[in-house]
């Protein structure tokens, strides 16, 4: 489906949204649990992509329609939403034996441990109901969502600003002062 992809990071101002194609393929081997008129189902492995269908330009590069601007292979994701309804919500993340893996022809997520990603499914048609299985009924809607990344990704390319070097390097040296401190203190109370 046509979707805008939006870089949330202040490393991409300027850019804007991106026309792009969204894709998600993604099955699970679990059932439905329902309460009431909510439904959760979990253990979905699969992967989505945001590939862009214009060229765009970011810090100096030009890179072609055709750029993956943020791919994901998943396992362990959930779908969760009020059975009936026309909304649905579908995240996943790195905790618990859960995997989350980010590729990107624009950003580098080498230096990131903790992956996360949620996306919102509106106009759900049919609405979400539970098959003979137990399981959600397959369905087409629109997808909104955000993903997050812990530290944030870098540009691939980027290397770190001097003034994040001295921040960084500023933190250590405050934490090492705060340690020694504290040692002092215990022993003069010693």
């Amino acid at each position: 489906m046509a979707v805008e992809f939006d870089y949330l990071q202040k490393v991409f101002a300027g850019v804007g949204s991106i026309d792009s194609v969204f894709t998600l393929s993604a099955i699970s081997t679990g059932s439905a649990v329902a309460a009431g008129s909510f439904a959760y189902q979990d253990l979905f492995t699969g992967s989505f992509s945001f590939i862009s269908s214009e060229a765009f330009t970011l810090n100096g590069t030009t890179y072609a329609a055709g750029t993956n601007l943020l791919s994901s292979s998943f396992g362990g994701a959930a779908l969760s939403g009020s059975l009936n309804g026309s909304t649905g919500s579908f995240s996943g993340s790195t905790g618990a034996g859960d995997t989350v893996v980010f590729t990107s022809d624009v950003l580098d997520f080498s230096n990131t441990n903790e992956r996360d990603f949620s996306l919102t499914f509106v106009s759900i048609a049919p609405r979400l109901g539970l098959n003979a299985n137990g399981r959600f009924n397959s369905f087409n809607g629109a997808a909104t969502g955000i993903f997050g990344s812990e530290p944030a990704p870098l540009v691939n390319g980027d290397v770190p600003e001097p003034a994040t070097w001295a921040m960084m390097l500023f933190g250590f040296g405050l934490a090492g002062a705060t340690v020694r401190s504290a040692r002092r203190r215990d022993a003069v109370t010693a």
